[in-house]
């Protein structure tokens, strides 16, 4: 098939063929639920530049909605049926796919590689169809009305990846956690390390915002290196350290993995930390630290951005919010902070990450005790998935003792509440 060009810049379309191949083969191997993840993101067959890959599509489409499996031979006989068969490439073509080796677990990013070249070519096509009639003199008003109204569409296919059919997804959603369960390499949560809050609230998902509150002392940043600790051991995280420096954190991080004072660390007893924690413990995890302050969370959302595409992290941590500068002022501090927190949730929802957001208790909050649920609507309850409350009979006294330390779950969403005690 010769490639496509452009009428009036003789370019070569954009075209993500080999992702295209690649999706085809994923539907072939895995039958049904490789087709369900594409057709989810790529709702028409349109979106494809070979036109082998449109009638395989549309072949694949009659057999989904039509209950019955989808694999080479089902398809060819669907394509002979329409007499499509040869100019989709015919069983030799079908074969060479079905050994490309791809599985359903790569084709959602298959398929988005697909559109994001298809939506390019449907951005040109708008563009010189508009220009053509700018050269023939077309009324200026209706062009640019036309020009708006095509860029919505072009746009509304966009977003439409964020529209999700129910009777597509059912069945992905069932075979995904039915995988999980059986092999537990593949679940999507990432462990926070506490067996009582994974049992709670399923550990940190994508999409989350997680609150953890707790008074002045109570050891939240000590808390938060556990779990970022746990976390990196699945994925890279982030922390957005607002108060501490970096050389703190990492003295923390030392401390927690080999067990030794943070005094003695400080004290530069470099050869107590062993090899071990070279080759088998920090060497192997990718923890990042931003310590700069007077960040907002505009500032976090681009810093979260450039380093999703960088290292692929899927956990943010923040500490803490009463750090975090206000980019528009509301009405009170109270305001500030739920504006924030919205914001963070946008975060964790728009990049499919879990945000783990720290939260200093009030003065009021401290006098009444253990955290409860109400200590939460001053900062936002609305908005974090999850909120866990730390508490320590001790917690003025210098020493943290995490064998003292309370895991107070006051919030989970499809989850449990409870107390998760660290013994």
């Amino acid at each position: 098939m010769k490639p496509k060009q452009q009428p009036t810049l003789g370019r070569i379309s954009p075209n993500s063929l080999d992702m295209e191949r690649s999706a085809m083969s994923c539907c072939l191997v895995d039958s049904k639920l490789g087709f369900a993840k594409m057709r989810n993101i790529l709702p028409s067959s349109s979106a494809f530049y070979d036109h082998k890959h449109v009638l395989l599509y549309k072949a694949m489409q009659s057999l989904f909605e039509s209950g019955d499996p989808i694999d080479v031979r089902t398809v060819c006989e669907a394509l002979d049926r329409s007499e499509d068969l040869d100019r989709a490439g015919g069983e030799a073509y079908l074969a060479q796919l079905s050994r490309l080796e791809a599985t359903s677990y790569h084709v959602e990013a298959y398929a988005r590689a697909v559109k994001e070249s298809w939506l390019l070519r449907e951005i040109i096509t708008v563009a010189q169809t508009i220009t053509e009639r700018a050269y023939d003199l077309g009324e200026a008003k209706e062009l640019v009305a036309d020009l708006i109204m095509n860029m919505s569409n072009v746009l509304s296919n966009v977003e439409s990846t964020h529209i999700i059919d129910a009777a597509a997804a059912v069945f992905p959603l069932l075979v995904r956690l039915e995988e999980e369960l059986k092999d537990p390499s593949r679940r999507r949560a990432i462990s926070t390390g506490f067996t009582g809050l994974d049992y709670k609230f399923g550990g940190f998902r994508s999409g989350d915002l997680v609150m953890v509150m707790g008074a002045p002392s109570m050891g939240k940043s000590a808390f938060m290196v556990n779990l970022a600790l746990s976390a990196s051991n699945t994925a890279p995280v982030a922390i957005f350290s607002l108060e501490s420096s970096s050389d703190h954190l990492l003295v923390r991080v030392i401390s927690n993995m080999t067990g030794i004072d943070s005094k003695r660390i400080w004290q530069g007893e470099r050869d107590a930390i062993g090899r071990e924690f070279w080759d088998n413990g920090i060497g192997k995890r990718k923890i990042l630290i931003d310590e700069r302050s007077g960040y907002n969370m505009i500032d976090i959302r681009a810093r979260v951005a450039s380093l999703i595409a960088r290292y692929n992290i899927k956990v943010v941590f923040i500490d803490h919010l009463q750090l975090v500068n206000y980019h528009s002022k509301h009405d009170g501090d109270t305001e500030n902070k739920k504006a924030s927190c919205r914001e963070a949730k946008r975060i964790a929802k728009d990049y499919g990450i879990t945000v783990v957001l720290l939260n200093q208790l009030d003065k009021e909050s401290i006098l009444r005790g253990r955290p409860r649920g109400a200590s939460a609507r001053y900062v936002g309850s609305d908005d974090p998935d999850v909120i866990v409350g730390l508490w320590r009979d001790d917690h003025e006294q210098e020493i943290v003792e995490k064998s003292t330390l309370e895991l107070i779950v006051l919030k989970a969403r499809d989850g449990s509440l409870g107390t998760v005690n660290t013994t």
